[in-house]
């Protein structure tokens, strides 16, 4: 038959083989401040890990380790509170012989419910006291508390701490100051605006742990100055803050309200303007339209040579070169234009409207660079084929005239033959002319039959 004191072993036996696999460092030596905190969080990860119904029902039994004003700024419920559960009543509360059997049902099973927390509560207290006075810590900063008879069963986890940091941890003027400067810190920026609260609430936790105490009114001066510091907000939006929020609302709970709305529509602004930003520079870079004096420089050279769009010309050997490097950018472009295309097809599902258009306009881009880049390998085969026929022509011309090739001329005029390349005279140089009668040599005889 199920007992409340059957039920209450088998849920303290549950929650000791869970919570034994947990963490758990050994304080060396008297405990110093920083170990107290270290073992305070560790017990507080324990407890928050065995969950219940009780406290709200969201943070486990967090409630047995932290006191009020922690506990509220950590679920930030500002009313809620860490007393534990009484022991229910062993009869369901209002149960009378009247009530139906579905009543009954009812009142039974909520009791039953009850009971369980109520286990958990006393199993988890147990548990974990016994880990720190066993493990945690030397016998010997914890011996007072024990009873001579019921040993550490009155002490709950809070009591036992209370005990450690008030009896043996020694908080100096350094440790006073350090936790002062830590809270004094500005927000960087770089990290999120929630995550930077968080870190205020628990700096001014540990100020007032160490006898520095800060008030939630300077919490919030600190925090106002951060965001002035940041440059994250501009002059209207913290003028709002300023001018048009009552002394009255600005609180911790509004404070930190406000900017973070604030932050998560300008984060969503400034992702939503990099993403159209990012798909006009892709889109500029493949069309060929740069809308930057620097992108101007960076597309020049895609952009295709003068000598490929003259008809009938020859290339020199510098135009051909262009050629070559303006088909190789080609092919880079047309590497990239594949590799954003299938970039924004993986996101395809997830982008809006904006990014549905770019990434078809991009396809057609894609399509089109590939038809430029056929018709541009054909013009240069075709270019190349006339510079060589044209070569070749010349060649013959060459050789049907007689010159050059090592090919002799002779004379119409006195019938010599001879190569030009070694001086042989030309045609209208030759003795045999009357015009050239003045230049003849002395011994000269001519050759002319009759």
């Amino acid at each position: 038959m199920s007992t409340p004191t059957t039920n209450a072993n088998t849920i303290r036996e549950a929650i000791r083989d869970k919570i034994s696999l947990m963490p758990l460092d050994r304080i060396h030596g008297q405990p110093t401040y920083q170990s107290y905190r270290n073992l305070r969080k560790q017990l507080a990860k324990m407890c928050a890990a065995i969950k219940t119904g009780a406290w709200g029902g969201r943070h486990g039994h967090l409630a047995l380790v932290l006191f009020n004003g922690e506990y509220q700024t950590k679920t930030g419920d500002p009313n809620a509170d860490t007393d534990p559960q009484d022991a229910p009543p062993l009869t369901p509360a209002g149960l009378t012989n009247q009530d139906t059997l579905i009543q009954r049902t009812r009142r039974t099973n909520s009791h039953a419910v009850k009971w369980v927390e109520y286990h958990n509560q006393e199993g988890v207290t147990e548990v974990v006291v016994n880990r720190i006075v066993t493990e945690a810590i030397d016998e010997q900063y914890t011996k007072e508390l024990e009873d001579e008879y019921m040993g550490y069963a009155n002490e709950t986890i809070k009591s036992v701490l209370a005990h450690i940091k008030d009896e043996w941890v020694v908080i100096t003027t350094l440790e006073r100051q350090r936790a002062k400067d830590a809270f004094d810190e500005k927000w960087d920026g770089t990290s999120h605006i929630v995550t930077y609260a968080r870190e205020l609430d628990e700096r001014q936790v540990e100020c007032n742990e160490v006898d520095n105490p800060v008030s939630d009114t300077e919490k919030v001066q600190k925090y106002l100055e951060s965001m002035w510091h940041s440059d994250m907000f501009d002059a209207k939006e913290m003028n709002e803050w300023e001018n048009n929020t009552a002394t009255a609302d600005k609180k911790w709970a509004n404070a930190k309200t406000y900017f973070g709305d604030l932050y998560k529509a300008n984060q969503k602004f400034n992702e939503a303007r990099n993403v159209r930003d990012g798909a006009y520079e892709s889109s500029n870079h493949l069309s060929g339209r740069p809308n930057s004096d620097a992108s101007v420089a960076s597309t020049a050279s895609s952009r295709p040579p003068r000598s490929i769009t003259a008809p009938g010309g020859r290339m020199s050997p510098a135009e051909q070169r262009e050629l070559v490097e303006y088909a190789n950018s080609l092919e880079d472009a047309l590497s990239d234009a594949t590799t954003h295309a299938a970039t924004y097809s993986k996101e395809k599902e997830s982008s809006n409207t904006m990014q549905d258009a770019l990434i078809k306009r991009m396809e057609e881009q894609q399509k089109m660079m590939a038809d430029q880049n056929s018709r541009m390998m054909e013009m240069m085969a075709n270019i190349v084929a006339n510079n060589s026929g044209g070569k070749n022509a010349n060649v013959e011309k060459k050789k049907k005239s007689g010159g050059g090739g090592g090919t002799k001329h002779t004379c119409k005029n006195c019938g010599r033959s001879g190569d030009p390349k070694k001086g042989f005279h030309k045609d209208d140089d030759c003795w045999e002319l009357e015009a050239n009668a003045a230049s003849r040599p002395t011994n000269w005889v001519s050759i002319k039959k009759e």
